[in-house]
């Protein structure tokens, strides 16, 4: 609105522009899942702000991973790396150099998929696997012991016979 140009009371409007997931730009809202395995992610916002735009100072978080808000200035991009799966949500805030910050901001909501190793049935396998070789390395001793045992009796039966062949 031309009428508010000048004035200080209206707040920014904030929005997340891009988002680059392995170098490749992509719009918000094509991305609700990205892909396993992904190393970097780069987010791009701005606010309108038509008069003071070099006076704009961001703030962001990311829930999930920050516990408290980043000030970083007029810098108009996140960056991210090492994200685990699981649901994340980008929130981004500005103000116009006067300290007030635009509280509703914007934010975008995305979901980081596992990898097949991070999924819930891959660590089931690999305890399914490692109880399988843990239970076959109890009875491979069993059998061992067993074994050991069953020539210890046929020993001290041999030595019983061969005393009573010697006495008769």
């Amino acid at each position: 609105d031309p009428r508010n140009l000048g004035r200080n009371d209206v707040p920014l409007h904030v929005l997340v522009e891009t988002v680059r997931i392995h170098g490749r730009e992509l719009a918000p809202s094509d991305v609700a899942a990205v892909p396993a395995g992904t190393s970097d992610l780069e987010i791009d916002y701005t606010a309108t702000a038509l008069s003071i735009a070099e006076r704009v100072q961001f703030r962001y978080r990311l829930e999930g991973v920050d516990t408290t808000w980043r000030e970083v200035g007029n810098r108009r991009r996140g960056y991210y790396t090492g994200l685990r799966p699981g649901s994340y949500r980008f929130l981004v805030s500005a103000n116009s150099g006067d300290g007030r910050w635009n509280e509703t901001g914007a934010s975008w909501s995305f979901r980081v998929l596992p990898a097949w190793y991070q999924t819930s049935w891959f660590r089931a396998l690999v305890v399914l696997a490692i109880g399988g070789l843990g239970g076959l390395v109890v009875a491979l001793v069993q059998r061992r012991r067993h074994a050991r045992s069953q020539a210890e009796l046929k020993r001290q039966y041999e030595i019983t016979l061969a005393e009573r062949a010697r006495i008769a």
